[in-house]
């Protein structure tokens, strides 16, 4: 064999070689990208299933007490250590309403809670969108700055039909960040709870404001 026909076949076994390990390359991240959105499937499922249950488990619950407790519960069971409150609005008035306090950050949250204003809670409602701390503020929140480096917070609305009602406001040491797992969990429910609310006309009587 002339070394001329020897380089070529050398450099075509080069060839093969590096479209073989591109081939490879190309299978594996079609691979991660399948386990990828076959994970998300998943936790899509998961997160479905979860607000079918907890809007059946407030079927024929006209009670607005009854309806928010099964919530808060709710929220527990799905997001850890943190504070939650319940914000109702009308487009003119809002009701507050707050779970039982249950971690070290309680007075911090109830701070945040005060700072709440028509105008902010019905700009926050509007966005129908999970809303952080920090966006809270650019839509006009009237708190402590401070509190961004002291808290974790999102809001969830739960006004997606005939227009906003509110949302649900989560709160967490910093140290242990919201995450966007758990905050999906909540948000899965968010219409089933809507519904709830506006079937048993629960907004219909300004005296039952709690703010």
């Amino acid at each position: 064999m002339d070394d001329t026909r020897y380089r070529r076949i050398r450099s075509l076994v080069r060839k093969l070689n590096r479209q073989r390990h591109e081939q490879a390359k190309k299978i594996d991240l079609l691979c991660n990208d399948m386990v990828g959105a076959h994970r998300e499937f998943v936790l899509q499922l998961e997160n479905l299933s979860a607000g079918f249950t907890f809007y059946e488990s407030l079927l024929g619950h006209n009670d607005l007490g009854q309806i928010l407790a099964t919530t808060f519960n709710y929220v527990y069971r799905h997001v850890n250590e943190c504070e939650v409150a319940i914000f109702l609005t009308d487009g003119h008035n809002f009701q507050v309403h707050q779970a039982e306090s249950r971690t070290a950050i309680s007075k911090k949250v109830e701070k945040l809670w005060g700072s709440f204003t028509n105008e902010t809670v019905n700009e926050i409602s509007r966005a129908n969108a999970i809303t952080e701390l920090g966006t809270m503020f650019e839509l006009g929140l009237q708190g402590n700055l401070r509190l961004l480096n002291e808290i974790s917070a999102a809001a969830v609305p739960i006004g997606r039909v005939n227009g906003p009602l509110g949302f649900i406001l989560i709160c967490r040491d910093i140290a242990n960040p919201l995450t966007s797992g758990e905050l999906a969990k909540v948000n899965a429910v968010s219409l089933g709870l809507c519904r709830s609310i506006r079937s048993g006309n629960c907004l219909a009587d300004p005296s039952s404001v709690d703010e």
